[in-house]
Formats: C-alpha cells, sequence, structure tokens
C-alpha cells in the first residue's frame, strides 16, 4: 500500500472555514501549558516526540541565585515590528481594485490568497519537519492552478506589494528598542515564518537586526510554533536559551513557541490570555522600561 505524502496528510478541503482553522491555530506537545488546549488548540499525537525535548521552567533567575545576563533579543516580525491591520486593510482596498479592473482575474488572485493562508495555518497543525516549503504546493493544490503561478502570485501580493505600507505602519518605540538593545551588546536576531529581511530594511531595522531566521531556511523548514527555528537561530548567534528573551504578538503562536523552547516571552499588545511564564507587555517603550527596571535580568552594559 503506497505510503500517504505529508502534505496530503494536511489536506484542507477548498470549502474548509477560515474559522475552523483558526481553531486549531497551533500545535503543542505535553510540554506546553494546558493552557493552550483550554483555548482550543489542538496537538497530533506526537508531534514533537522526535526532538527528545522537554521544555525548563521559564526563568531569568539561574540556579544559584543570580542574574542571568540578557545577551539575544529574538523578534517575530509580521505583527510585532509593524502593525498588520493598517498593511492588511490596504492590501485589501488594492485587491478590490484589481477585481473592480479585472473581475476574473482578481478573483484567482484572491483564491490563491486565501488558500495559501490557509495551507500555512494547516501546516502549522502538522507539527511535522520538511512541509514549510511545501506551502506554496498545498495552495496550489487547493486552487488547482499551476504551482508556478501560485509562487508568482504570492511573491507579488504578499511579499512585494505590502512593503510599500509596512514601512508606514513601524510600531512606535521599536527603533529606540533596539538602539538601546545595541547600546548594552544585546544581539538582535529575527525569526519568522517568511524571510524577514525585506521587511527589516523597509523599517530600517535591517542594519540593527544582524541575524534572521525563517521557516523556509533548509535546516529549520518547519513553521512555529515548532521550537526548531529558535533552537537553529541560538546556536547560530551563540546565545544560550537563558540569556536570551522572545518577543511576539500572538499568544498562541508566539507565547506556544516561547514555552515549547524554554525561552522567555513577551507579547505585544493587551491580551490577558498568555501562557504561563508568558509575559504581556503594551508597546516597546513599556518593554524597553521592563527589562530595564526587571530585577531579574541584568541589561548593564
Amino acid at each position: 500500500m503506497a505510503k500517504a505524502s505529508p502534505i496530503r496528510k494536511c489536506h484542507i478541503s477548498a470549502g474548509e472555514e477560515r474559522s475552523e482553522v483558526r481553531r486549531d491555530v497551533a500545535f503543542v506537545s505535553s510540554d506546553v501549558p494546558s493552557w493552550l488546549e483550554t483555548r482550543g488548540v489542538r496537538r497530533p499525537h506526537g508531534a514533537w516526540d522526535a526532538l527528545g525535548h522537554r521544555s525548563q521552567a521559564i526563568g531569568s533567575v539561574s540556579s544559584a541565585g543570580s542574574r542571568n545576563k540578557l545577551r539575544a533579543v529574538i523578534l517575530d516580525v509580521d505583527g510585532t515590528l509593524y502593525h498588520q491591520r493598517p498593511v492588511r486593510l490596504r492590501m485589501m482596498a488594492a485587491l478590490v481594485r484589481h477585481l473592480t479592473a479585472d473581475p476574473r482575474g482578481g478573483g484567482r488572485v484572491l483564491r490563491v490568497l486565501r488558500a495559501y493562508r490557509l495551507a500555512q495555518e494547516r501546516l502549522r497543525l502538522c507539527g511535522e519537519t520538511g512541509l514549510a516549503s511545501r506551502q506554496v504546493e498545498l495552495a496550489a493544490e487547493l486552487t488547482g492552478y499551476e504551482v508556478a503561478w501560485v509562487r508568482s502570485t504570492v511573491k507579488s501580493w504578499m511579499e512585494e506589494r505590502p512593503l510599500e505600507y509596512v514601512r508606514r505602519a513601524r510600531r512606535p518605540g521599536v527603533v529606540e528598542f533596539c538602539d538601546w538593545a545595541a547600546q548594552r551588546g544585546i544581539v538582535l536576531a529575527a525569526l519568522s515564518d517568511y524571510d524577514p529581511r525585506a521587511k527589516l530594511a523597509v523599517l530600517s531595522l535591517d542594519r540593527r537586526v544582524l541575524v534572521a531566521a525563517c521557516a523556509q531556511d533548509p535546516d529549520i523548514n518547519v513553521l512555529k510554533p515548532h521550537p526548531a527555528g529558535m533552537f537553529k537561530l541560538l546556536e547560530r548567534i551563540g546565545v544560550d536559551r537563558q540569556n536570551a528573551i522572545y518577543v511576539g504578538d500572538r499568544p498562541e503562536v508566539d507565547g506556544a513557541l516561547a514555552v515549547a523552547a524554554g525561552v522567555q516571552g513577551y507579547i505585544l499588545g493587551t491580551s490577558k490570555h498568555v501562557p504561563a511564564g508568558v509575559t504581556a507587555v503594551r508597546d516597546w517603550p513599556t518593554l524597553q522600561a521592563e527589562l530595564t527596571s526587571q530585577v531579574n535580568w541584568d541589561c548593564h552594559v
């Protein structure tokens, strides 16, 4: 009997509702608190067993009671370095204009973008390595369009066109935070599901965030909240996880990643629903003030 391909195991029917995908927004292992399951997050059986990883208690105080030196800040990109809502609204307006001018072509673009996002969330659920780079293939399978055309559409509408709007939506205080960290010798690195370099450039952060990794990298190739990307990035910059923090904006993805990797996590925004061991902070200036005053972290030069 032929073995089903991994991408088939993550198959989504074309009529699957977006709300259902969002309820299943992440996969988790037994290492992640029951908070995740109470938020409606499913975990496939044994999704992370192959990693042999057991998350340690998150905290910034060593077993000897001394303060840990903060050596690295790992940054999520989308929604963390810039506000996503205004970008999405402007892209929606652009898509409406395209639909008005070319209903058939615009409809094809719309179907591809929706399928691509659905594919992302379903691949996130699978929890298997080797699937992140197949998102375009799954979107093509859902729509019935050629893979090459789907790839070029995604590149245009999800990578290139939004850059102008991303630049305008930069979060207040993020540049100042990066400069504050650099003055203290703290390494800044970005971890994203997609290559973040173009966005870092338009946000004027490319000379501040010097190391970047994404799920599409051949040595990672798995979406968040799987901790493989965090482990690989920490390895690249030569920093232990107890000397790093991770900053994101989605509790169910970024918070879950921080817990799974055993890294102190911070979630930007006012969400009250964050995992135990993860801290919600209003904005970048608040995070900077908290790290400066927090007795558990040594942030001095």
